[in-house]
């Protein structure tokens, strides 16, 4: 999967020369602008590489493609305006943890995605009294 991000100091943008392009082949809404359009989306992503990433570049920004494992998620660190991709990971639930995880998942974390245990809910704990919490599983 393909990602843009900002890779100077100013902060991510697109020109409006390439908002209105998008706007044109319909791949975004007329009333979009450079800061509403997702970075993610592979659709937009190519669009930007067949513009040139030079022209795609808002005032303050160098858009630049990293690619990261399909299926994983990301975060953005940023620091004023230059951004780089630092944790790159899967979420798991606590029965995939107990049960293994899929052939899929073992190859993400082998080529160096980390392993984020998805937000657990009421249903996965219960309360004995004593001030610790046990599974119930």
């Amino acid at each position: 999967m393909k990602v843009l991000i900002n890779s100077c100091y100013g902060g991510f943008g697109y020109s409006e020369e390439f908002v209105e392009h998008l706007i044109t082949k319909n791949l975004v809404p007329k009333t979009a602008n450079s800061y509403n359009i997702p970075r993610d989306n592979q659709e937009i992503i190519e669009e930007a590489i067949k513009f040139g990433l030079e022209k795609a570049n808002g005032w303050a920004s160098k858009l630049e493609v990293v690619e990261i494992l399909d299926g994983a998620q990301y975060s953005i660190n940023e620091y004023d305006g230059f951004e780089s991709i630092d944790d790159i990971w899967i979420e798991v639930t606590l029965d995939e943890l107990k049960n293994g995880l899929s052939s899929n998942q073992l190859s993400m974390v082998s080529q160096g995605c980390n392993i984020k245990l998805a937000k657990l809910t009421e249903a996965d704990f219960f309360w004995d009294g004593d001030e610790s919490i046990k599974n119930l599983q």
